[in-house]
């Protein structure tokens, strides 16, 4: 029996390990040139769109103050939108790598991308309001202990709960459902089954997540340290045969910032040849670690999110959303009903209900009583 169990743990932690080495899979991301391309053209586009509109709104600012903040607010908008749309079409081209899909062309993922980010950014919002829930429900908690009396009681298990709830949903915000939503956006999964996914690692998978999550940190680090370490030698190298042949005494950043300002009479040729260079430089030692971030995502999602049995939590999630959408629809219909007008009463006295008509003569108006049979007044026979 104890044998059996040794081997059932063995096979289990070799699964782990075998599991964690697919994170390796993630380099293979740098030598394709789709992903490369993608993320080269969406870096470049960004920074001419916001070179473009920071000029426009620099040159309106002595005309309309009013003007050039709405020119740069259109500005940041547009640009980060082209930003949103290039990632994400770089991370479903990853995703149909890593899942095994046939490969969509560039194009076909720019299209992709732009029909899926409003799912992306939804269940970004999503979270950032269950977050907020959570802080609120927090808050609420803490002025319960300022009771007096029992309030420091209370605060004496609120703080290390809140404490432990605290850490607990950091982490799960940090290392499973900020980047662990795109890749289920990639894979096509809609908004509420990716937030019921979510849940679930959260609850079942978050100590493995974590683990992948940080040795993917680990491995991007260790790819981005050796390619910085290329181009620090390589520059070196440069600067020093450039001095010595073309007279060019630097390739640091203070003609680079003298270029991004603007340019100068001091600057010659070579001084927005070595702008130029050092931005391709920056996409050269950048790409590289992004890509390898964005596949290993995708590769720790399909790893924590196998499985899974969503099924139930996806209708508990539907019956709730249900009863939330049926109850706002009723406080709706309650408050736009038109109400029936009320009809003015008249308040009415017991004494005018109860008294009976007094009784007259006919022929001298004198006070009468139902027996009389003449008139005490005139003589007026009355019956």
């Amino acid at each position: 029996m104890s044998n059996s169990t040794t081997t059932t743990q063995s096979s289990s932690m070799k699964n782990q390990i075998g599991r964690s080495s697919s994170l390796l899979d993630a380099l293979d991301a740098v030598s394709k040139w789709q992903p490369f391309a993608l993320l080269a053209i969406t870096f470049l586009t960004f920074l001419l769109l916001g070179a473009v509109f920071g000029a426009l709104a620099a040159s309106l600012t002595s005309t309309s103050g009013v003007l050039a903040g709405l020119t740069g607010f259109i500005g940041f908008v547009v640009a980060a939108s082209v930003a949103v749309v290039g990632f994400n079409a770089t991370g479903i081209w990853l995703s149909d790598d890593v899942w095994g899909r046939k490969q969509r062309s560039i194009v076909d993922c720019v299209m992709a991308s732009f029909f899926t980010c409003h799912r992306l950014l939804a269940v970004l919002v999503l979270e950032f309001l269950l977050f907020l829930v959570f802080m609120l429900g927090l808050t609420l908690i803490f002025f319960i202990c300022k009771i007096p009396g029992i309030g420091p009681f209370l605060y004496a298990f609120a703080m290390p709960l809140g404490v432990i709830a605290s850490g607990v949903v950091l982490f799960a915000l940090l290392y499973i459902a900020i980047p662990l939503a795109a890749p289920a956006i990639w894979n096509g999964t809609p908004i509420l089954r990716t937030i019921v996914m979510l849940q679930a690692v959260a609850r079942n998978r978050m100590l493995k997540a974590v683990v992948m999550m940080v040795l993917l940190g680990i491995l991007t680090l260790m790819v981005i340290g050796f390619v910085s370490a290329v181009l620090i030698f390589g520059s070196m190298v440069v600067a020093s045969l450039s001095a010595a042949v073309l007279g060019v005494s630097s390739l640091g950043m203070g003609s680079i910032k003298d270029v991004m300002m603007g340019g100068g009479s001091g600057l010659s040729g070579y001084s927005y040849a070595i702008g130029f260079g050092a931005a391709c430089l920056f996409l050269v030692g950048s790409i590289p670690g992004v890509l390898i971030a964005l596949k290993g995502t995708s590769i720790i999602y399909r790893e924590v999110a196998e499985g899974l049995n969503l099924e139930e939590d996806e209708r508990s999630l539907n019956t709730r959303m249900t009863d939330i959408k049926a109850r706002a629809d009723a406080a709706r219909q309650q408050a736009l009903a038109p109400r029936a007008p009320q009809e003015p009463s008249i308040a009415v006295r017991p004494a005018e209900v109860m008294a009976a008509p007094a009784l007259t003569c006919p022929s001298c108006n004198a006070a009468l009583t139902s027996d009389d049979i003449f008139c005490g007044e005139c003589g007026h026979k009355l019956k």
